[in-house]
C-alpha cells in the first residue's frame, strides 16, 4: 500500500471551494505585511485561518438544530408572532414558506438559520414557490451566528446585516435581495461575514479585528461579480476575495492596519475600484494572473498610498500595464497531466460531502457532523491509508477534490483504480457507488459489495464512467465514494487511488 494524500498545501482557487471552516490545531497568528512585501498565499491563508478560528465554536454537531416550518403564505405575522416563543432555542433553523413580515430581526448569543424550502437535497433549493422575509430595517447579530438560504430578502429601500461582537453570517445558495433594496453592513469586533452569492452591496464597514469574504465561485459555479458602492475597512478590518470574479468596488478607504487581500482566476475578470485610500499601515494586496495578454485584473481610478501602507499586486507596476489588448483568451481546463492522487505531482483534498451541515463540503471532518476521515496504520500491510467512518444517520461522502477544472481527457480509454478494506457495516449494508464531479451531470457507479473480505483492487473502465454522464473536460472532483443504505456505522479504509491511462 501506498501513502495516502499529505496534508494539503493552501493554494490559491482552494480556498473559495474547500477551506469552509479547516480547522487548526494550535492558534494562528495574524502576519503583519511589510511595506512592499509581495503577496503571498500562505500569508494570506494563515490570516485567514487566524480570523476564522473564533467562529468554528457556532458549527458543533453535538448540539443539533431545531428545526420548524413557518407558513406565512396566508398570515404574514406568523414569524413575528411566534419569534419570542422560538426565542428558548440556542440553535434553530426556521423553514420559511410564503412571505414573513417582521420589523427587524435581532439575534444574541444563539444560531439562527433562516432558509425556504429545501430541493431534492438538503444544498438545493426548491423551485416551487416564493419564500421571502421582509424587514423594515435590519437583521442585527450579537455574538451569535445568522445563516440565510433559499430565500429573498424584501423590505424597504436600505436594509442592514449588521453584526457585532465575534458574530457570524453566513450568505448562502440561493440567497437573494430583492430589485430596489440598498443591502448594507456593519461588521465590527471580530466579526465574519461570507458570502457566495452575487450581491450588489450599497455601504460595508468592517471594523476591529472583523473579516468579510467575497466569494467569486463556488464548486459548481459561474464565476461572481462583486459590486459594492463603498467599503471602509479600519482597526484591522479585513476584507477576502478568493477566486474573484471581478466587479466593481466605487470607494475603497483602508485604515488602521486594515487589509484587503485579493486572489483573482486567470479568466480574464477585472475589479474596478473608482477611488483608494490606503493608510495607517494598511494593505493591499493582489494575487492575478501573469498571462501579459490579459487586461489587468485590478484597475484603480485615483489612489492615495500612505508611506506606511502598501498597494502590491503580482505584477510588477500593475498601474501602468498595457491595456491595449481588452480580452484574455478563454478559459480552458488544464490538463492535469499524469495522476496520482496523493503523489508527488499535485496535492488532492481529502473532502467529506454532508448533507447535514449548511457547509456543503469540507476539508476537516470537524465540520462534517455525519462523516469522519483520517490516516490510519493498516494492521496487515502497516500502510498509512485513508480511514472514512460514517458516524451520522445523514447522508454524506468522501472523495478527493482540487481547485479548478481539469482536461482528463488523456484517460477516455484507461481505468479509475483504488484499493478498498470494509471494516464495519450496518445490517442493510448494500455495497458502495462511485462517481466524479464535473461540470455535468454524471449517475452513480454501482461497485457492489467490494472490500468485504479483505483488501480489493477495484478497476473501474473510464468509458464506463463517460457513458452515463462524466464530460473529462471540466473533471473537478476525481473521486467520490459512499456506502449505499445504512450508512451510519459504516468503516471502511482506502489506498492507491489512481486515473492510470492506457
Amino acid at each position: 500500500m501506498l501513502t495516502l494524500p499529505k496534508r494539503p498545501r493552501l493554494l490559491p482557487w482552494v480556498l473559495i471551494i474547500y477551506l469552509f471552516w479547516c480547522a487548526s490545531a494550535t492558534a494562528q497568528q495574524l502576519h503583519t505585511f511589510s511595506n512592499g512585501e509581495v503577496a503571498d498565499a500562505n500569508k494570506i491563508n494563515q490570516n485567514f485561518q487566524a480570523l476564522m478560528e473564533p467562529q468554528l465554536g457556532y458549527l458543533d454537531a453535538d448540539n443539533p438544530y431545531k428545526r420548524v416550518k413557518i407558513d406565512c403564505s396566508l398570515n404574514s405575522s406568523a414569524l413575528a408572532e411566534q419569534w419570542n416563543a422560538l426565542a428558548i432555542y440556542d440553535r434553530l433553523e426556521i423553514e420559511i414558506t410564503g412571505e414573513c413580515v417582521m420589523t427587524s430581526v435581532v439575534i444574541q448569543s444563539r444560531s439562527v438559520r433562516f432558509t425556504g424550502a429545501y430541493g431534492p437535497s438538503y444544498a438545493e433549493c426548491a423551485s416551487d414557490g416564493t419564500s421571502a422575509l421582509r424587514l423594515e430595517r435590519s437583521l442585527e447579530v450579537t455574538a451569535g451566528s445568522l445563516f440565510l438560504q433559499c430565500l429573498e430578502l424584501r423590505g424597504s429601500s436600505s436594509i442592514g446585516i449588521n453584526l457585532y461582537a465575534n458574530a457570524y453570517a453566513r450568505l448562502d445558495d440561493g440567497f437573494i435581495v430583492a430589485d430596489g433594496i440598498s443591502l448594507n453592513s456593519r461588521v465590527r469586533n471580530n466579526s465574519t461575514l461570507r458570502a457566495f452569492v452575487p450581491l450588489d452591496l450599497g455601504t460595508i464597514r468592517v471594523e476591529y479585528g472583523s473579516v468579510v469574504q467575497m466569494y467569486g465561485i463556488g464548486l459548481f459555479d459561474e464565476l461572481i461579480p462583486i459590486n459594492i458602492e463603498s467599503l471602509f475597512l479600519n482597526g484591522d478590518g479585513n476584507f477576502i476575495c478568493f477566486a474573484c470574479g471581478g466587479g466593481d468596488i466605487g470607494g475603497l478607504s483602508l485604515r488602521s492596519s486594515s487589509n484587503f487581500l485579493l486572489q483573482l482566476p486567470q479568466q480574464g475578470q477585472t475589479l474596478n475600484i473608482g477611488q483608494a485610500l490606503i493608510a495607517e499601515g494598511s494593505a493591499l494586496i493582489a494575487e492575478e494572473p501573469t498571462d501579459p495578454a490579459c487586461t489587468p485584473s485590478i484597475q484603480i481610478g485615483n489612489s492615495i498610498v500612505e508611506d506606511s501602507s502598501i498597494l502590491k499586486t503580482n505584477a510588477s507596476n500593475f498601474t501602468t500595464m498595457d491595456t491595449a489588448n481588452a480580452d484574455c483568451a478563454p478559459y480552458e481546463p488544464a490538463p492535469i497531466g499524469e495522476i496520482y492522487i496523493g503523489g508527488d505531482y499535485r496535492d488532492w483534498f481529502s473532502l467529506g460531502f454532508d448533507s447535514a451541515t449548511s457547509e456543503q463540503y469540507c476539508t476537516s471532518p470537524s465540520t462534517c457532523p455525519s462523516i469522519d476521515f483520517s490516516q490510519v496504520v493498516d494492521e496487515i500491510t502497516g500502510a498509512s491509508v485513508l480511514e472514512i467512518n460514517h458516524i451520522g444517520t445523514a447522508f454524506s461522502q468522501f472523495g478527493f477534490g482540487n481547485s479548478g477544472y481539469y482536461d482528463f481527457s488523456q484517460y477516455q480509454n484507461g481505468s479509475l483504480q483504488f484499493d478498498i478494506k470494509l471494516i464495519t457495516a450496518g445490517d442493510q449494508h448494500a455495497g458502495f457507488r462511485l462517481k466524479a464531479f464535473c461540470n455535468c451531470d454524471m449517475d452513480a457507479i454501482e461497485l457492489g459489495a467490494v472490500g468485504s473480505n479483505g483488501w480489493q483492487t477495484v478497476s473501474v473502465p473510464v468509458a464506463d464512467m463517460t457513458a452515463i454522464g462524466l464530460e473529462l473536460t471540466t473533471v473537478r472532483v476525481p473521486f467520490v465514494i459512499w456506502p449505499v443504505f445504512d450508512q451510519q456505522g459504516t468503516v471502511f479504509r482506502i489506498d492507491n487511488v489512481q486515473w492510470l491511462a492506457p
